[in-house]
């Protein structure tokens, strides 16, 4: 599998790019948001989607970028094509608060419907809620950046949605150190 690839930009056909890497052209698809020209030298992170007589390859900016596309993939129903499309309608951080807030509305674009954004939000949500917690993307309401802090790390510990979201409106934050809290969190959690 093909990682990543850094070369210079030849040629741009429909959605893809030519990439001259070594004397080889790759032919890569990427979101239509990347402002690339021609004798560009750049460096996306690749998807190989394989299938049957095809091989496509994906690029990206960002590994945020790819593993979104790639979760985005492994729901049912979402293709290649339709997973591209979300990404260059919208950027990272708004497709992954939607999904957190379960707001399936914000993710229609061409190629992803009502029933098939409310897939997606179904599937991810409980997959990319933790992670946008350790992000410190849109925290949920009445989360204070310092327990959103707090969440993250009691998501790293391993602990569950349920106990993190059990003891987060117990936490005493105003003027309180961050290990103070965690260790009040771990204190509730112990508790039952």
């Amino acid at each position: 599998m093909i990682g990543s690839l850094t070369g210079t930009v030849t040629d741009k056909v429909g959605d893809a790019i030519i990439i001259n890497v070594r004397g080889v052209g790759y032919r890569v698809e990427f979101p239509g948001i990347l402002p690339l020209s021609d004798d560009q030298t750049v460096t996306l992170y690749i998807h190989t989607h394989i299938r049957e007589q095809e091989l496509r390859l994906f690029g990206f900016e960002t590994r945020q970028q790819l593993m979104l596309f790639e979760q985005l993939i492994s729901v049912s129903g979402v293709g290649p094509k339709a997973a591209l499309g979300l990404l260059a309608s919208f950027p990272y951080e708004h497709i992954v608060s939607a999904i957190v807030s379960e707001d399936a509305r914000q993710l229609r674009c061409p190629g992803v419907g009502a029933k098939t954004a409310e897939r997606i939000v179904l599937d991810l949500h409980s997959k990319l809620k933790k992670a946008a917690v350790a992000e410190g993307l849109k925290p949920q309401k009445g989360m204070t950046s310092a327990t959103a802090e707090v969440a993250a790390a009691l998501y790293e510990l391993g602990f569950s949605d349920s106990e993190v979201d059990a003891v987060l409106p117990q936490i005493i934050t105003d003027g309180t150190e961050l290990h103070d809290m965690i260790k009040q969190a771990l204190k509730l959690i112990q508790q039952g």
